[in-house]
């Protein structure tokens, strides 16, 4: 059995292996590659620099020309069970009606190795001499070998191949060189990873790195968002990715180069990373005709999860993933050259069968001898191709939605950027001319949204702009409706989504708007402290009055009390004066206050008069005040 690292062939022998019994010995021979892979490496590999070496190490020990096998000299006694091919076949072509049949690979292993080896268009001996310079142009596509088909179905072994171009290596070292590196090194690189990753086809089997910097990113802001079918459909902004994509459904397959922008721009149109993987696997698998390979899946982990490369400038929504654009392609490639081609190619495409059917919520463009005959709605379909009769194409009467972002300047020169939405679809009875008309409506729709938005926006203010921006879209929506119905499509709803003035001016007003507050909250602080100040003065003034009530009666009562002692110590006393009465009372209240201030833990001071002559004065007044009082009481 040959060798794969695709997990399904492998179930598919561990099947055979517990079906067969003890009796029956299983071999697996890594036919697939020239180094087997379990002698290449015993683990995962980190990229092409950590498995080149040991590669070409084991070279010499396993690139020999194939031994001569002798036939077998026993006759298989078991039954043979019939297998209905014609069936498999019918129903493989039914599921795959909708891919576009290709004429440019004839399958088989003679016409293999005409691939390889052919005197008219053989690729080491007329092509060989271009592939270290030119393989990397995709305006070049004869430049590459051709023979990854036929590497995919077996119909030629790597190994058969690298004998082969090593004949010519004296003759052209640099191109056997590189052909060496992709047919060795980075296809066995590719089944590494399918083999000692088994989320080979998953996020889970990125670095850690890559995993971490995808999921940081994937609430990201996109520019714009695609859905499956649209993409499929190459109905994006980019001309160059739709021409790749075009490619890919038209020719069976796509240049490596653009293989690597054509995933990159998946992952930037759709809403995460998961979705992009699966998307980008989804549209390979189904129709390049070397899909469902390891170099497939590596080439869709390498573009979208960074397998095999190393981390770069963190960007928005690629984080630390390599970033490609169309501009780095343009300076690579003449991509305006490569678009044409890619038309050429789709124009000169042919149907694979003259009946298909026409799904729900789309419509189909039906030609006779190259001129629009009629359309063709939903439902089953049969053509007569010899009257000339085909399906040129199918337009989705689906609801397209269409995110644009212009960016101007406002009447107070403030610049800013407006995210516009723009909800369309295909009118039924006009779809001949929404097919005819327009080569990419969304570049079209795009053009008038930037056109009508500056034409307005700069008579506006920044805040009339976020006050009146209905206005704004329900203009452009009167000119996209009057300019697009003449091509088959109608608008049916324009949201100015949002306004994002520049980030100073954003810094600047978010500053102003602070400053108001903190004023307004300034005024109100002041009168708050204005209050108190007023209420805490109210509060002493009445504390104060009441305290003064306080002394004032005390007073009155002290002064009562002391006429009415007098008044009865005179009485009872005959002979003593008010003022006497009133001496004896103050030098006893004296002696009272000197009793509590003794008496009482927390006075430790008493105020004296501390001249001599004070002290002189308590002591006659005191003196006076006992001889007074015996001489009453002698009395």
């Amino acid at each position: 059995m040959d060798f794969s690292p695709l997990r399904e062939v492998r179930k598919w022998k561990e099947e055979i292996c517990k079906r067969v019994g003890d009796s029956v010995a299983v071999h697996e021979v890594d036919a697939h590659n020239v180094v087997p892979l379990w002698e290449a490496s015993s683990k995962l590999e980190y990229s092409a620099r950590t498995l080149r070496g040991k590669i070409n190490k084991l070279l010499p020990m396993y690139l020999n020309d194939f031994p001569n096998l002798q036939a077998p000299d026993k006759k298989w006694d078991g039954g043979y069970r019939t297998i209905d091919w014609d069936n498999i076949i019918a129903d493989v072509i039914r599921k795959g009606a909708e891919v576009p049949e290709i004429e440019w690979c004839v399958p088989g292993e003679v016409a293999a190795m005409e691939v390889l080896m052919g005197s008219k268009d053989g690729f080491l001996t007329k092509r060989l001499k271009g592939y270290s310079t030119d393989r990397n142009n995709p305006l070049k596509p004869k430049a590459l070998s051709g023979l990854s088909p036929y590497l995919h179905f077996g119909q030629i072994s790597a190994q058969r191949c690298a004998l082969e171009a090593r004949k010519f290596r004296n003759v052209h070292p640099q191109s056997v060189d590189a052909f060496f590196e992709e047919l060795i090194v980075r296809r066995e690189l590719a089944d590494n990873f399918c083999y000692y990753q088994s989320h080979y086809d998953s996020l889970l089997g990125a670095w850690e790195w890559a995993r971490k910097t995808l999921i940081d990113h994937s609430a990201d802001k996109r520019e714009h968002i695609y859905t499956k079918e649209q993409l499929e459909k190459a109905n994006t902004a980019d001309p160059l990715w739709n021409a790749s994509q075009l490619e890919m459904v038209h020719y069976g397959k796509l240049h490596g180069f653009l293989r690597m922008y054509w995933g990159k721009k998946i992952l930037e149109w759709t809403s995460g990373p998961q979705e992009a993987l699966a998307l980008a696997i989804y549209l390979n698998d189904k129709y390049h005709i070397d899909g469902r390979d390891p170099n497939g899946y590596v080439g869709c982990m390498w573009s979208i999860c960074g397998v095999h490369d190393q981390g770069w400038k963190e960007r928005a929504v690629f984080g630390k993933i390599r970033y490609m654009n169309y501009a780095g392609c343009k300076r690579k490639f003449d991509v305006e050259g490569y678009i044409a081609y890619v038309k050429r190619l789709a124009v000169g495409t042919k149907k694979r069968k003259g009946e298909s059917p026409v799904d729900q919520a789309s419509i189909g463009i039906i030609e006779k001898w190259g001129r629009f005959s009629k359309l063709a709605f939903p439902g089953f379909h049969v053509f007569n191709p010899f009257a000339g009769e085909c399906l040129s194409g199918v337009l989705s009467t689906r609801i397209n939605s269409l995110d644009v972002k212009i960016e101007t300047k406002t009447k107070d020169n403030v610049f800013v950027q407006l995210l516009c939405s723009i909800q369309y679809r295909v009118i039924k009875h006009q779809a001949d001319d929404a097919f005819y008309e327009l080569q990419h409506p969304q570049e079209q729709i795009q053009a008038y949204v930037f056109d009508v938005v500056r034409a307005h926006v700069p008579r506006m203010t920044l805040d009339a702009l976020f006050e009146q921006k209905g206005d704004v879209a329900k203009a452009v929506l009167e000119e996209l409706e009057k300019v697009m119905g003449a091509y088959g499509y109608n608008i049916e709803h324009i949201l100015m989504v949002d306004i994002i003035p520049d980030p100073s001016v954003r810094k600047a007003m978010n500053e102003i708007n602070a400053a108001q507050r903190l004023q307004l909250a300034s005024v109100y602080k002041g009168e708050a402290e204005k209050i108190l100040q007023v209420k805490r003065a109210e509060a002493e003034a009445e504390s104060k009055y009441l305290g003064g009530v306080g002394v004032a009666r005390q007073r009155q009562a002290i002064t009562d009390g002391l006429r009415e002692n007098i008044l009865n110590f005179s009485h009872k006393v005959e002979g003593t004066s008010a003022k006497e009465v009133m001496d004896l009372i103050m030098i006893t209240q004296y002696f009272d206050t000197i009793k509590d201030l003794g008496n009482s833990s927390k006075n430790t001071t008493v105020f004296l008069p501390h001249g001599p002559g004070h002290v002189r004065d308590i002591s006659d007044q005191i003196r006076n005040g006992m001889m007074e009082a015996t001489a009453s009481n002698a009395q």
